[in-house]
């Protein structure tokens, strides 16, 4: 559908009701002139024939019934007057019936001056002559006459009343008048629909002439632009590229398009012409530091960004409407090969993404969505963050917050464990997100603080209710993920990599204490067997933190609590052939697995492993073998009073009792040649800091533990990916 002309819209919009108001005024006021020429002829024939009839004396058979009435009637009236006296009296009658048809009643120079200012004022806004408040005086003044009449000669009124009553009918005019004025708006009122027909005609003729795109137009614009890098060619292909982006679409005013495809030989050609000759046009015609790939020449470059070139404002209109198109296409794209082509290809675009706030701000919102979703696979959604670092990159300013709220937000909202097949997903879009805030100290502090302050709210809000509703608003998926994202960011940023990341660890540092007692307030909200999948994973993330940022955080004392639950020293735990839960995928025992054997052993053995991880953490401390013995009392109590039950895990608590005496044996030997003692704290503190904790007999046993557990989901997730298909 072509597009209108725009002096077509504004006449439209602003000329027809003008000339229709116009031509409404005009015809109304040939009409009020009708009305008086009417008027007065009436009058001037009647007196005509009332004098003409007193002037014959002869031919009364001729004189018509009614004006032989209206002689009798006169010369009743008229007894004992000359005739002469009666001509004279017919004369002034006609004058002043003349003189109130034109002018109904003497006006000061004053009110003159008054009213031809107010006859100015609405020439000047109506544009014709005559108003309609000239209309209601002239009709009022002559019912104000024939009032006058009916007092002062009520007679002659009967008179008139009989004989020609159209005379006194002013109404009737004005009712004429107005069935005339209802047809005229009648007719106003179709004008607009008729110009909607015209509108629509012009764009069913602009979308039948458009040109059918050919293999030898798209060569030849190829071969031009590689002789002339003219703009011409340039814009017909950006143009074709357009058409070829809203070629499934229904086609409407907004998505008229110039080119006609007829194949998906041409729609493909298209493209990848498009795709790879676009950018090194726009990079030819505005070369700058961000778009040169020659790093040599990106130096030399006068200018850092393609805006801040002297032909920008001419080209800009190209760039953008390239831009939009191409993430017209990205945001359709049904195929995931077709995803991963695009987004490797809108590298190309960032430089100029970077100059166009709202397309930068579409192409992260398309990013975001393939970021998310389920059924986008794994290089596809590195692809994307990969694309957001590099826009990052290219325009911390304009993306960067933006950026960093998308991601988090998304895996907030996608999150949500169903099967052991959305941990590997939640996993890989977590360390996404949370290497996208390993980038800007600042930004990545604003949004942390902002979010950890959120959890908090949250927490306090369920432990003053204390009610159903409220523990569900701490105790799923999306809480327990938001808790893990944060606590990846602080263990790379203060832990891992803090000294690369020297700025963010000081930034962030002292969101690691309200963190953590944000998970130890989720740990004790409901400390209930139900929920211990949910308190071992709070427990895993304390005990992250501990690793990684050398904080001291005691983890020890909630595993032990574990322990020491009624379910395991008190009561004896029921039997079943239910299947073992992948503890991993939960955070609530299902209600079948409550007190079941399969379901407490599951436990143990996770409570194993954290308290192999947990030891390990602190096997570089100077005081481990005293930090240790607290923990070997209550874990040797409750092999004497709990092992007849689980006599499995409990041969397992004296293999890892084993490693801890091996571990404390050997602090104490390299703890003997330090000559430590209480004045020298910088020693003590510096204790084995060198040491990795895999290397210690207890850091080897925990890892070992942790690889074995990563090969079992290793196995669950293809047997479960065979089973589906």
């Amino acid at each position: 559908m072509g597009k209108v002309k725009k002096s077509t819209r504004k006449y439209s919009q602003k000329g027809l009701k003008r000339e229709l108001d116009q031509r409404h005024k005009i015809k109304k006021a040939k009409q009020d002139i009708k009305k008086r020429e009417i008027l007065k002829t009436r009058k001037k024939a009647h007196n005509a024939s009332v004098s003409a009839n007193y002037e014959k004396n002869d031919g009364s058979d001729l004189i018509a019934p009614s004006e032989r009435a209206v002689l009798d009637e006169i010369e009743k009236l008229t007894k004992g007057k000359s005739k002469l006296d009666i001509e004279d009296m017919d004369m002034e009658e006609e004058e002043d019936s003349d003189d109130s048809a034109e002018a109904p009643e003497d006006l000061s120079d004053s009110d003159m001056d008054e009213e031809n200012v107010v006859e100015n004022e609405e020439s000047e806004s109506d544009g014709v002559g005559g108003g309609d408040d000239d209309d209601e005086l002239d009709a009022a003044e002559l019912k104000k006459q024939i009032e006058e009449l009916k007092k002062s000669d009520s007679k002659f009124y009967e008179f008139l009343q009989k004989n020609d009553p159209g005379a006194l009918d002013i109404d009737d005019l004005d009712q004429d008048d107005e069935e005339e004025e209802d047809e005229e708006e009648e007719e106003e009122e179709e004008l607009p629909s008729d110009e909607d027909e015209a509108l629509k005609a012009s764009e069913k003729k602009a979308k039948s002439t458009a040109t059918i795109l050919t293999k030898q137009m798209i060569e030849g614009w190829q071969k031009e632009l590689t002789k002339s890098h003219s703009l011409k060619p340039l814009k017909k292909l950006i143009s074709a590229f357009r058409s070829a982006s809203i070629v499934h679409e229904k086609a409407d005013k907004n998505n008229a398009s110039s080119f006609k495809i007829e194949s998906d030989t041409i729609f493909n050609k298209v493209m990848i012409v498009a795709l790879k000759t676009v950018p090194r046009e726009l990079q030819h015609h505005l070369p700058s530091k961000t778009n040169i790939q020659d790093p040599e020449k990106a130096k030399s470059s006068k200018y850092s960004s393609p805006d801040q070139h002297p032909t920008w404002s001419k080209i800009r209109p190209v760039v953008k409407s390239y831009l939009s198109s191409f993430l017209h296409l990205l945001n359709g794209l049904p195929e995931a090969s077709m995803v991963q082509y695009m987004i490797k290809e809108s590298e190309k675009t960032m430089p100029y993404l970077a100059c166009f706030p709202k397309q930068a701000r579409e192409y992260i919102r398309i990013l975001l969505e393939y970021f998310g979703k389920a059924s986008v696979d794994d290089s596809s959604r590195i692809l994307a963050m990969l694309s957001l670092r590099r826009l990052v990159v290219f325009a911390p300013n304009l993306s960067i917050n933006m950026v960093l709220k998308g991601i988090y937000l998304t895996y907030v909202r996608n999150s949500n464990i169903k099967s052991i097949h959305a941990i590997s997903r939640v996993q890989l879009m977590r360390d996404s997100g949370v290497e996208l805030y390993l980038l800007n100290a600042d930004a990545s502090y604003q949004h942390a603080f902002i979010y950890i302050r959120q959890l908090a709210i949250h927490l306090r809000n369920s432990m003053n209710v204390r009610s159903t509703e409220s523990y569900k608003a701490i105790y799923n998926w999306q809480f327990i993920n938001s808790l893990r994202f944060w606590t990846e960011v602080m263990a790379i940023g203060c832990g891992d990599r803090a000294e690369e990341l020297s700025e963010l660890c000081e930034v962030l540092e002292p969101l690691v204490y309200p963190l953590v007692q944000i998970i130890l307030g989720v740990v004790r909200l409901v400390p209930t067997a139900k929920y211990f999948p949910l308190r071992l994973h709070c427990i895993s993330m304390l005990i992250r933190l501990r690793s990684a940022t050398g904080v001291y955080i005691p983890t020890l004392p909630l595993i032990l609590e574990v322990f020491e639950s009624t379910e395991f020293t008190q009561r004896r735990p029921q039997k079943s052939t239910l299947t073992p839960l992948e503890f991993d995928a939960i955070i609530k025992a299902p209600k079948q697995y409550e007190h079941t054997k399969v379901y407490l052993e599951g436990i143990l053995e996770w409570t194993y492993e954290l308290l192999a991880d947990c030891f390990a953490a602190e096997a570089t401390r100077i005081a481990f073998p005293e930090w240790a013995i607290p923990a070997i009392i209550r874990i040797r109590w409750w092999r004497k009073h709990a092992s007849k039950n689980h006599s499995k895990f409990a041969k397992q608590l004296q293999g890892l009792l084993e490693k801890i005496d091996q571990t404390s044996k050997w602090v104490e030997k390299k703890r003997a040649t330090l000559g430590f003692n209480p004045t020298k704290l910088e020693k003590a503190n510096t204790f084995l800091q060198d040491v990795d904790l895999d290397t210690t007999p207890i850091g080897s046993h925990a890892a070992m533990l942790r690889k074995l557990k990563a090969q079992q989901r290793k196995v669950l997730v293809e047997s479960s990916k065979q089973e589906e298909n």
